[in-house]
């Protein structure tokens, strides 16, 4: 799940990854279908673990 978190932070723009070296540069990753006008979501890493419990609640009803 961890894992995930970093991933998602990364790709919310929150956090940087790990470089190499000082000289590397990281200049970041946008992936978006939205558009300009449009509001903004919610962030992928904030929403990770609220999406995790609401998935196991769903599996466990059955039980």
């Amino acid at each position: 799940m961890g894992a995930f978190h970093s991933a998602f932070c990364l790709l919310d723009g929150v956090s940087d990854p790990i470089l190499e070296n000082d000289e590397d540069m990281w200049f970041g990753l946008k992936l978006s279908e939205k558009q300009e006008d449009e509001e903004e979501e919610d962030f992928l890493h904030d929403e990770l673990y609220n999406s995790y419990w609401d998935w196991q609640e769903m599996n466990n009803k059955d039980k």
